[in-house]
């Protein structure tokens, strides 16, 4: 299993680096959703991101959008990561695509029981 980690907070992306790998996943994680689009343009290829909404450059709402956009990525799962609690935006991230929307901080055993939701399977 491969998880794409993407969130301009270092800190965010080692814990929930951290969470991922504790579950079996390989990892690979990027400060910015314009570089996490270009290693997948590359033909680099996960079976979910874990994406945070508020990033410079490109938003992760945006990157869903490019994501979705894009058959050959149309498997990978799209989990939005934020501490932005607000109802509009859990709405938007959803209709833009993502498949799942969490606050952080992100735990283990809640992304886990959405994960085997999903039909992810764990030891």
């Amino acid at each position: 299993m491969k998880a794409l980690v993407i969130d301009d907070s270092r800190g965010a992306r080692k814990l929930v680096t951290r969470v991922l790998v504790g579950l079996g996943f390989t990892v690979h994680d990027e400060p910015l959703a314009t570089s996490a689009l270009r290693h997948l343009q590359e033909g680099h290829e996960y079976d979910i991101a874990l994406v945070d909404v508020n990033m410079p450059e490109m938003n992760g709402i945006e990157f869903v959008r490019a994501v979705r956009a894009n058959p050959d990525w149309e498997q990978m799962f799209l989990f939005m990561v934020t501490s932005d609690s607000s109802e509009a935006r859990m709405i938007e991230a959803i209709e833009s695509g993502a498949d799942e929307y969490f606050l952080k901080p992100v735990k283990a055993d809640a992304l886990q029981s959405k994960l085997e939701l999903l039909g992810f399977e764990f030891e």
